[in-house]
C-alpha cells in the first residue's frame, strides 16, 4: 500500500493527539518509528524506491515488480494515480510490469475526483483469486493536493484552516480504507502481510498551507506500518531506514537473495544502517541530517488550533 503525501507526525500512531486513524491506532503491527522517504516528491521517490539505481542511473526494469515475478509471484498493480503523464509515466511503467495492471486515471489524476476505496473491489476480488502466491500493489492517491478535492470539502475536525482541516480528513480516508483491505484479507483465510508506507512528506509555508519541497527533514519523515496475519501484538524499530534501500526490505520480505542488492543488515530489525541520503530535486544525494528542521513544530501548530472556529465543523 503506496499513500500519498502523509507525515507522520500527523498519524495518532506517531503522536498527534487528534483521535482521527482510529483502526491503524486499533491494528497490531509493527511500526517503523523513523523510515525516510528516497525523495521529496512521488516520482523521484517513487522509481529510487521500486527500482534499481546506479549512481544517477535508475535501472527501471530492475524493479520490485520484476523480483516479485522473478521469485515465483503472481503480480498485480491498482493504481488510482495516472498511466501517463509528466510526473506519473515512470512510476506508471513500472506498474504495468505486473501481470495485470488497473489504472483507474490514464493522465493528469491530480485534479479529478476518483477515490481510492474504488480500488477495493479489485483488492478484493484477487484476495479470493486461485493464485496462490500474490503480491498486490495499491498506488493511492490518498493525501495529495488540493486536499479538499480529496474529501469533497468535507471534514469532521476543523483544525487550524479548512487546508488542513481536509488534509487530516484525506488521513482519515486512508485509514478507513486499509482497514477495509486488513479485514478483507482476514477473511480470506490466507496467509498474508500489508506494507504501508507514504512517498514522501510535506511542508508547512509561512501561510500555513502544506507544499511540496526537498529543504526539511520533515519532507521525508513517512510512516511505514507492517500488518499481517500472524502479527498479534505491536512493535516498533526505531533504527532510521531508507526508501533506497526498498529493494532490499523485498528481497527479504519475499526470501530471496540478490547480489545487486549490497546492504548487509536486517531492514526490520535494530541493525545499525549507514548513514541515510535522500535525494534532491536535482537528482542529487545529499546526507539527510545536514537538513534544517522546520523551525515551527506542526504537530504542535495543528493542536493549538483545534477547533478554532466557528460552530459548524463539516462543510
Amino acid at each position: 500500500m503506496i499513500g500519498e503525501s502523509v507525515r507522520r507526525d500527523m498519524l495518532n500512531i506517531y503522536g498527534l493527539h487528534i483521535e482521527y486513524t482510529p483502526y491503524l491506532s486499533r491494528f497490531p503491527r509493527l511500526q517503523l518509528e523513523n523510515y525516510l522517504s528516497a525523495a521529496g516528491t512521488t516520482s523521484l521517490s517513487l522509481t529510487n524506491s521500486l527500482a534499481l539505481r546506479k549512481d544517477k542511473n535508475l535501472k527501471l526494469y530492475n524493479s520490485v515488480v520484476n523480483l516479485a515475478k522473478k521469485s515465483g509471484y503472481f503480480t498485480y498493480w491498482f493504481s488510482n494515480q495516472a498511466e501517463h503523464g509528466y510526473h506519473d509515466s515512470l512510476v506508471g511503467g513500472i506498474g504495468k510490469q505486473a501481470n495485470k495492471a488497473i489504472f483507474l486515471n490514464q493522465f493528469d489524476a491530480a485534479n479529478k475526483l476518483t477515490k481510492d476505496n474504488e480500488l477495493l473491489p479489485h483488492i478484493q476480488q484477487t484476495l479470493i483469486s486461485p493464485q496462490q502466491k500474490q503480491v498486490i500493489f495499491v498506488h493511492l492517491f490518498g493525501s495529495h493536493s488540493p486536499h479538499c478535492l480529496r474529501t469533497d470539502n468535507r471534514y469532521d475536525i476543523f483544525v487550524f484552516n479548512k487546508s488542513i482541516s481536509c488534509y487530516i480528513q484525506s488521513i482519515k480516508q486512508t485509514d478507513q480504507l486499509l482497514a477495509q483491505i486488513y479485514q478483507a484479507a482476514q477473511q480470506s483465510g490466507r496467509k498474508w502481510a500489508m506494507v504501508y508506507f507514504a512517498d514522501h512528506g510535506l511542508t508547512l509555508s509561512s501561510n500555513n498551507k502544506l507544499l511540496h519541497s526537498n529543504k526539511y527533514q520533515q519532507n521525508y519523515q513517512v510512516p511505514f506500518i507492517v500488518m499481517g496475519y500472524d502479527i498479534t501484538q505491536t512493535s516498533s524499530i526505531k533504527a532510521q531506514r531508507s526508501g533506497l534501500s526498498l529493494l532490499t526490505f523485498f528481497a527479504q520480505w519475499f526470501g530471496i537473495e540478490d547480489q545487486r542488492l549490497t546492504e548487509n543488515y536486517r531492514f526490520l530489525s535494530e541493525d545499525k544502517a549507514p548513514e541515510i541520503e535522500i535525494i534532491q530535486f536535482n537528482n542529487q544525494k545529499v546526507d539527510y541530517s545536514s537538513l534544517p528542521q522546520e523551525s515551527r513544530s506542526m504537530m504542535k501548530l495543528i493542536e493549538s488550533g483545534l477547533n478554532k472556529v466557528p460552530s459548524q465543523s463539516i462543510k
